[in-house]
């Protein structure tokens, strides 16, 4: 079974509009790595059973918990995106609202005045987003300090 049968069979038996609408129920679908979701022919998905996905958002945040990698006293500046079916922006805040702490949903789109404004007014003390932003925003704090 090759991945392009994979993402048929989740296209044919359970995505597809006239699939019975039991097998379509409390799923999550989420872009596999390298989707576009803006190029429906490339739209290649995962699909999980939305039980198993929230287990496993649980321990992991447990396990983040646990060695303080993240604290209820953080309050998240969250850079990541929140685009056509990207999971970044959603795992991040749910990982982040598991723990305890608080996620100020900037987006990554949002340009670096705006961004480090809400950080200002929200006390943002945490960043998270691919470092590739983070990086970008961490210059425009330098060089506007």
């Amino acid at each position: 079974s090759t991945k392009q049968q994979l993402y048929e069979g989740y296209e044919n038996h359970i995505l597809h509009a006239d699939a019975p609408h039991e097998r379509r129920q409390s799923i999550y679908v989420s872009p596999s790595g390298g989707t576009k979701g803006d190029d429906e022919s490339k739209m290649f998905v995962n699909v999980a059973d939305l039980s198993e996905n929230e287990l496993q958002r649980k321990l992991f945040a447990e396990f983040v918990t646990k060695y303080g990698v993240i604290t209820p006293s953080m309050i998240f500046g969250n850079l990541f995106g929140a685009t056509v079916l990207s999971r970044s922006m959603d795992v991040s805040s749910s990982l982040i609202e598991k723990c305890n702490a608080t996620n100020i949903c900037i987006e990554k789109t949002s340009s670096n005045d705006l961004a480090c404004k809400f950080a200002k007014r929200f006390a943002v003390n945490s960043l998270a987003g691919w470092p590739s932003r983070i990086m970008y925003f961490a210059e425009y704090l330098h060089k506007n300090k």
